[in-house]
């Protein structure tokens, strides 16, 4: 008969044991657009998009998903059931997130401070956290970098909107 030995103890033909670990594996994409599909303006309304997955073995409990709001947005509206609380946005906890199971989306609204200049650039990251598992930042998918936050870049278009012409008599009369 011939029994198993751990080779890791000096006990002669103890078992062996292996500790199998399962845990959530949070994926948490974050985009922004601007809504009237242009480049983005001071004074401009954007949306941001979070798309939450867990691609682990095990379920996520306790799930949130946060996001701080960054400088240079106004008039902030989170969507989705979130919540605005003391700079940042929160949407209600998710009591358990299984594996493969649909993407949880989460969206805000802002406009685009009238402040903002040429090459102003306002960028961030969300946040997810569950119950027993690292936080996890989110990642912007338009970018071959991986967990890098979600940019976006200010240009001005000339303003064209008022004009005043002077008109001069050439024989006055």
């Amino acid at each position: 008969e011939s029994l198993s030995d751990d080779p890791r103890t000096a006990e002669p033909q103890d078992p062996t044991l292996v500790t199998v670990r399962s845990s959530p594996t949070f994926a948490l994409e974050k985009t922004v657009d601007d809504t009237n599909g242009g480049q983005p303006q001071p004074g401009d309304r954007v949306v941001y998009r979070l798309s939450l997955v867990n691609a682990g073995n095990s379920a996520g409990i306790d799930v949130q998903v946060s996001d701080p709001i960054p400088v240079g947005l106004t008039n902030v509206q989170a969507l989705d059931g979130g919540v605005v609380n003391g700079g940042q946005i929160q949407w209600p906890i998710i009591p358990r997130l299984d594996p493969g199971a649909d993407p949880r989306v989460f969206r805000f609204e802002a406009t685009l401070g009238q402040d903002l200049r040429v090459g102003d650039r306002i960028q961030n990251q969300a946040l997810v956290r569950a119950l027993d598992s690292d936080p996890v930042l989110s990642d912007d998918p338009t970018t071959p970098a991986a967990l890098d936050p979600t940019v976006l870049d200010i240009v001005t278009q000339p303003d064209l909107t008022t004009s005043i012409k002077a008109v001069e008599p050439i024989n006055p009369e």
